[in-house]
């Protein structure tokens, strides 16, 4: 992301054409003598840029040069041309070891091949023009001076005049100075016009009192419509509510209005609430209220329209934007503006401005594993939004939509939210199972189960099912923590996404402590992956029996790999659900070979060791669990043989 205005501060810097020198006194008026002087608007660069990639500026001014026999412009080359011979520069180059010149020079550089360009550079130098540093060379205070090359065969070139090809960038001592390839950005700087960045001036900082006197922090971002009417998401001015809230007002209710304001024309995060309004400090006005769809449960329907108290005045700095009324599958890069992140930690203490790359709406459907035909989604490689730019707005311009308007572009969404869809895909053990049949498990019902509030408990004996979204059941793999793999391997076992949970009604932690657990898609017995019959017979077993996890080797740790021992093992956490397994007890269910499943662990009470739910108590229960008697959610596992849950 970029700030809307240049870093640096524009004040008291000018534009000077037609004039030679390099330190001079303003002059009051001007003459052929002094040159034109003009103050600079606003910059704009890409927001890529990162010295010296992409290091180019598009600079605006107050007022338009006149041109006249010492004035002129330049055409820009369009084409990629691996430019050879000697083109012009001008700038205050070098004169001496440690000088600079007092008048602008002109001087022929000869250019250097792309291919040596790469290997004294020891970079790929696609995007500049490079020269040798043999006898002349540009200096300090030359950076963004041209390099104008003639007789190029470029579309633009004008005779007598020559091409524009590169910008002073920078000079590495012993490999020569390099120059910014302008043919790379020319559809930037074409599409780069003065009145692109008005939408800024629509854009709305949320403010709320954090502390006394008068000092307000922004909370979410907002577009203005008409001066009375804002546009923001709904969950910035919806509080979630305990369950029993949310049972009476389903989406949750309003947040107070109290010392809460909309800003217009205000740049900064974080400021003290002026008595009048002003240029620089903007205008606040107090809200009224919000309305959102009665149907908004977030992310689905995160839309709110804002009253004011009294309208905004639109000026330069204050103005509407148009809404998209069509629904189109929008490509390419949109504007958005917030306050979004500018590194790991920090969010930006200035409104920012960034240029988003828009993803296609199947793409987005795949990555947020979900209908978004309602959203607009964009790649958070590079730049990316952050807490507080909820509301804010995403601006496309040539979309088309009979809305927009010249110069303003259109809005085509707001900020709802933020999805992770460029994490690694690392995975941990939180819970352990068994396979009963290739789509069918055995677990621990405190491993899906939360404890949930007083109302949850009220109304259904205990919590409810903990979301079962990115959890899987791993067989056949044998690590604690792994990448989830794309493919199945012997090396990196079989992973399946969960379909549903059910549990005994009676369930209160420790009682009725068994869940069955069902799957999308269906295991694949063979050497490294198999069942294991439960037992059906109640018996009081003696001797030792086998249990599997990933328990204590240490006070503080536990395994990196699945542990197999005769009960002296200590269960950890993580290894709830896992099996314990005898042999030669008897039992009509007992098969040779495999022993059979009489337990699955439950807990650890210090002093008194671990206990296990008991299966063959449940026996009827499991075999009466079908997959379409239950009510799911999601939730992560690793299976091990006999199973083992993953996070």
């Amino acid at each position: 992301m970029y700030p809307i205005r240049s870093l640096r501060s524009l004040s008291g810097k000018f534009a000077v054409a037609g004039n030679l020198r390099n330190v001079d006194f303003y002059p009051l008026v001007e003459s052929d003598t002094t040159g034109q002087w003009r103050k600079l608007r606003k910059v704009v660069y890409p927001w890529t840029y990162t010295f010296p990639r992409d290091d180019i500026a598009i600079v605006f001014l107050r007022s338009p040069f006149i041109y006249n026999s010492f004035v002129n412009y330049v055409p820009i080359a369009s084409k990629s041309v691996d430019y050879q011979g000697k083109c012009l520069v001008s700038g205050y180059g070098r004169i001496s070891q440690k000088d600079s010149s007092d008048k602008l020079l002109l001087a022929q550089l000869d250019l250097i091949p792309m291919r040596a360009c790469n290997r004294k550079h020891r970079r790929n130098m696609r995007r500049f023009v490079c020269t040798s540093s043999l006898f002349t060379d540009v200096g300090k205070g030359d950076s963004g001076g041209p390099l104008v090359c003639s007789n190029t065969g470029d579309p633009n070139e004008e005779p007598g005049k020559g091409v524009l090809i590169g910008v002073v960038s920078g000079h590495r001592y012993g490999a020569g100075s390099f120059f910014t390839r302008v043919s790379s950005y020319y559809k930037y700087v074409k599409r780069n016009k003065s009145n692109k960045l008005h939408f800024k001036y629509s854009v709305v900082a949320f403010k709320s009192l954090i502390r006394r006197p008068r000092l307000y922090n922004t909370f979410c971002g907002g577009v203005i419509m008409t001066p009375t009417k804002l546009l923001s998401a709904a969950h910035c001015f919806v509080t979630k509510g305990n369950f029993c809230q949310r049972l009476i007002y389903k989406g949750g209710i309003l947040i107070s209005m109290r010392n809460k304001y909309a800003v217009a024309g205000h740049l900064k995060n974080v400021d003290f609430r002026p008595f009048i309004d002003s240029n620089s400090n903007g205008q606040w006005r107090r809200l009224r209220g919000a309305s959102y769809p009665s149907t908004y449960k977030f992310p689905r329907d995160d839309i709110a329209i804002v009253f004011i108290r009294s309208p905004f005045n639109f000026n330069n700095f204050v103005n509407n934007i148009p809404i998209a009324s069509t629904l189109v599958d929008y490509e390419g890069k949109c504007l958005a503006s917030g306050f979004g992140r500018i590194s790991q930690k920090k969010s930006s203490d200035k409104l920012l401005l960034a240029e988003l790359e828009l993803i296609p709406m199947k793409e987005c459907d795949r990555r947020h594993r979900q209908n978004m035909r309602k959203f607009v989604c964009t790649s958070s490689i590079v730049s990316d939004v952050d807490k507080g730019d909820s509301g804010g707005p995403l601006v496309c311009t040539n979309t088309g939509d009979p809305n927009e308007e010249l110069g303003k572009g259109v809005l085509i969404g707001i900020v709802a939210f933020k999805s992770v869809v460029q994490r690694p895909r690392l995975c941990k053990t939180f819970c352990g199972g068994v396979i009963m049949t290739p789509t069918k498990l055995l677990s621990a019902a405190h491993c899906f189960v939360e404890k949930g509030n007083i109302c949850q408990r009220l109304l259904y004996g205990t919590g409810s099912l903990r979301s079962l979204m990115d959890k899987y059941a791993v067989a056949g793999n044998l690590r604690n923590t792994d990448f989830r793999p794309r493919a199945d391997s012997n090396n990196q076992g079989q992973w399946r996404k969960l379909k549903r949970v059910v549990y005994p009604k009676t369930y209160k932690f420790p009682k009725d402590d068994i869940a069955v657990v069902f799957l999308r898609s269906p295991f694949i017995y063979n050497s490294y992956v198999n069942y294991v019959p439960i037992a059906r017979k109640l018996v009081d077993y003696h001797g030792e029996c086998l249990v599997s996890g990933f328990g204590r080797i240490s006070h503080k740790a536990s395994s990196d790999k699945l542990l197999l021992a005769n009960l002296k093992l200590m269960p950890m956490k993580g290894d709830s659900g896992g099996p314990l397994v005898c042999a030669n007890t008897g039992d009509p269910n007992e098969q040779l070979g495999k022993g059979i499943l009489v337990g699955i662990v439950s807990g650890h009470r210090y002093g008194s060791g671990s206990f296990f739910t008991r299966v063959s108590s449940y026996y009827k229960y499991i075999q009466l669990s079908k997959s379409n008697r239950l009510h799911s959610r999601i939730s992560i596992v690793i299976i091990i043989q006999t199973i083992i849950l993953l996070f």
